[in-house]
């Protein structure tokens, strides 16, 4: 079951961490607290270990702030939202109210990033690694909730978020246009979607011609064009 080895990548990054990175010193809870959400995360572990799966669900509905204290690091906590929670939200939850609840533990999870950017120095700056995928996903959320202007500003964002991770100015291009054209895909708007990729792509093959002489230009451009056309192949059969 992926759960169970969402659970287990979570623990092992929690094991290799010092756990207060994302937060400022003044704002690490104290260890009765630290102890006490380590009691709760075991017991949800232990839950999924007996494949008492909505057991474990309403342990995380009943402590949900043991959880955000015991995962402190945003890496462990998105891996938590997307791979477990959102799982288990689904098997369990209500579906009209389904979006919304987990749309509120994006929108929270987004923000604590954001904090923890901002608590950044100018001399140390740092941008947590999994930022860029929480906005991606924010951003869908806040779209399908039908505000999409929200999403769209979050842009920008994503940008300076996969530039500052990656140094790559290919890979902000990919994501800025995997990210509008998901919002599309996600309205409903196919062909909106496949125009934005299919725009990216035709940039890339002139950038790929005028790069032909260099040793390294086939694997890098040609990475990008197979990205591409899976996501046109998804966009274009559904």
């Amino acid at each position: 079951m992926a759960i169970h080895s969402a659970i287990q990548e979570i623990e092992s990054y929690l094991d290799s961490l010092d756990r207060n990175r994302d937060i400022p010193a003044d704002a690490v809870p104290n260890k009765a607290t630290r102890d006490s959400a380590k009691i709760v995360w075991e017991s949800f572990v232990q839950k999924f270990s007996e494949s008492k799966y909505e057991e474990a669900y309403n342990i995380y509905k009943n402590n949900g702030a043991d959880f955000k204290v015991h995962l402190t690091h945003s890496t462990p906590r998105f891996v938590f939202l997307s791979e477990v929670l959102h799982p288990l939200m689904q098997e369990y939850e209500n579906p009209d109210s389904l979006d919304a609840k987990y749309l509120d533990e994006l929108a929270f999870e987004y923000y604590m990033q954001v904090a923890s950017i901002q608590f950044a120095t100018e001399d140390n700056p740092y941008i947590p690694e999994v930022h860029h995928l929480t906005i991606i996903d924010y951003g869908r959320a806040l779209n399908k909730a039908g505000r999409r202007e929200e999403a769209l500003n979050l842009t920008l964002e994503l940008k300076d978020a996969v530039l500052f991770l990656t140094e790559d100015a290919m890979e902000a291009n990919y994501a800025i246009a995997a990210y509008g054209a998901y919002l599309f895909y996600d309205s409903g708007e196919n062909e909106a979607a496949i125009e934005i990729l299919a725009g990216l792509k035709s940039n890339i093959l002139t950038w790929w011609e005028e790069d032909a002489a260099e040793d390294w230009a086939e694997e890098y451009y040609s990475y990008y064009i197979k990205e591409i056309d899976t996501l046109i192949n998804i966009m274009g059969h559904e």
